[in-house]
């Protein structure tokens, strides 16, 4: 699947807008409308840098967490539906083996994670601290 169509497939199935997503990337929702359509290939509409498109699956992945996945699962052509569920993630005896403050570390990945910012602006810094975070998250888990 070409990336414009794994784009365009993985919005359908986050169910989320242009406009949201065109809000918490920064990228203008009818550049992303042009690229979802292909209309580049016809030469009729803007291509998009590749920073540009991971901006917006950064930002697909702020709207719903599962988007980063969706748009690998969909580029390899294969069937998003298989996508573990969230709370598939962390095995319990991970959590067990875990000291009280990277437990609090945990907690508030989560609390900053279900805090949502308003502004696009503030939606793109949060974004980037919640991916701080996560990263301390994991290395965390990885060393236990």
């Amino acid at each position: 699947m070409l990336l414009h169509q794994a784009l365009d497939e993985t919005i359908k199935y986050c169910r989320m807008s242009a406009k949201e997503l065109a809000e918490a990337s920064g990228v203008s929702s009818s550049r992303i409308s042009q690229f979802r359509n292909g209309l580049f290939l016809e030469g009729k509409g803007s291509d998009l840098t590749s920073r540009a498109i991971n901006d917006l699956i950064d930002a697909a992945t702020y709207v719903d967490p599962r988007a980063k996945q969706v748009f690998a699962f969909f580029l390899a052509d294969l069937d998003p539906k298989s996508i573990r569920s969230s709370s598939s993630f962390i095995d319990p005896s991970q959590l067990e083996s875990l000291k009280p403050a990277e437990i609090s570390q945990l907690l508030v990945a989560i609390a900053d994670t279900l805090d949502k910012p308003k502004s696009p602006r503030e939606k793109k810094e949060k974004a980037a601290q919640i991916k701080k975070n996560n990263q301390s998250l994991v290395n965390v888990l990885n060393a236990s």
